[in-house]
């Protein structure tokens, strides 16, 4: 009777204190958390930057990627957490330099450079039309054709690249704390979710401009501040991907750690509006890349998971392939051979000189 009237048999879900995890997490250095505000700012400028289809989106880019990398290689100094109090100094050359990526971008940047330094055709025109004209050109050299900065040449195409392939490299040797990226991450998914909700409004009320304001290119039909719908597709493909992931780590991290609620299932219902999303686009590609991502997604739950509730998930995970397939039949836009064969037909052929 002592065993039952004590306080611990009284609320046994008590126990569970016990086993849960009370220690707090070390604060994140200045110098990382000041790096997680320039990533941030610059993955959440680039959406409402048009997309970074104007040159001077391309630039501000290259801008924060740089300033993003130089603060990624600023060495770092952290105590030793010993009694003789020493200190260890973290310099990001040696995680660098055995980042894959760092590397396999820096040989396509190098072969980017020989094109545009060798051009064999030149942009040309007058008032009515345009034309190449041949150059003479290195042959064992890869070439380029040298276009309007404005129209998109191959130096622009040289700037995104560097961008991505900068920011890239600052977030792998920049973050060095699983809680820096988690951040990271969220802070694009709810940057995300305003875009979202951005997108309906102008759908619903001013279809005719970007956000109320922006002239909206003739023949296209994007998303929010994504002028193509292609691109917007993508885009929020790529944010339902985050969400998902987001949604498993903290769930994981929660059971882990014996927590009485996680995040998780807010970030699954934003998983699910971003899916939604991609069908409004009415990108084809997207929504059958994100069916094939969910459906993979689902395969690698029943295979890490085999109790009745990750079961239950994964039923629940595995409908929204099946809607989004159903939906993107349903409301895509019926485009035949023919439709392709008329613009390819419409494109005026132009003399080039030699």
């Amino acid at each position: 009777m002592e065993a039952i009237n004590s306080p611990d048999s009284a609320r046994p879900a008590r126990l569970l204190d016990y086993f849960r995890a009370t220690r707090q997490r070390p604060k994140l250095h200045p110098r990382e958390v000041q790096l997680l505000w320039i990533i941030s700012l610059h993955l959440c400028f680039l959406p409402w930057a048009l997309g970074g289809m104007r040159p001077w989106s391309c630039w501000f880019s290259l801008g924060f990627a740089l300033v993003g990398f130089i603060f990624a290689l600023v060495p770092r100094t952290y105590p030793s957490g010993h009694r003789d109090e020493s200190i260890i100094t973290l310099t990001a050359w040696p995680r660098l330099r055995q980042f894959p990526l760092f590397w396999i971008g820096l040989l396509v940047l190098s072969y980017i450079v020989l094109q545009g330094c060798n051009p064999s055709w030149h942009y040309a025109q007058n008032d009515t039309r345009w034309w190449l004209v041949r150059s003479p050109e290195v042959a064992w050299l890869p070439t380029s054709t040298a276009t309007p900065f404005e129209r998109f040449n191959l130096w622009r195409q040289f700037i995104i690249y560097t961008s991505a392939w900068l920011t890239l490299c600052t977030i792998w040797t920049g973050l060095v704390r699983r809680y820096s990226l988690k951040i990271l991450l969220t802070v694009l998914v709810l940057n995300g979710l305003v875009l979202m909700v951005a997108g309906g409004i102008q759908r619903l009320f001013f279809n005719y401009a970007i956000l109320g304001f922006i002239p909206r290119p003739a023949g296209t039909d994007g998303f929010a501040t994504l002028i193509y719908h292609n691109h917007a597709g993508a885009y929020f493909a790529l944010l339902a991907g985050i969400a998902a992931t987001l949604a498993v780590w903290t769930q994981d991290h929660g059971e882990r750690t014996f927590r009485k609620s996680t995040p998780a299932p807010i970030f699954a219902l934003l998983a699910f509006c971003f899916s939604l999303t991609v069908l409004s686009t009415h990108s084809r590609g997207a929504s059958l890349l994100l069916v094939i991502a969910f459906l993979l997604f689902v395969l690698w739950l029943l295979l890490r998971r085999l109790a009745p509730d990750a079961r239950a998930i994964a039923m629940v995970a595995g409908s929204w392939p099946t809607i989004f397939f159903c939906n993107s039949i349903s409301r895509a836009r019926r485009r035949s051979l023919s439709f392709f064969s008329k613009r390819l037909s419409g494109i005026p052929v132009h003399s080039a000189t030699t």
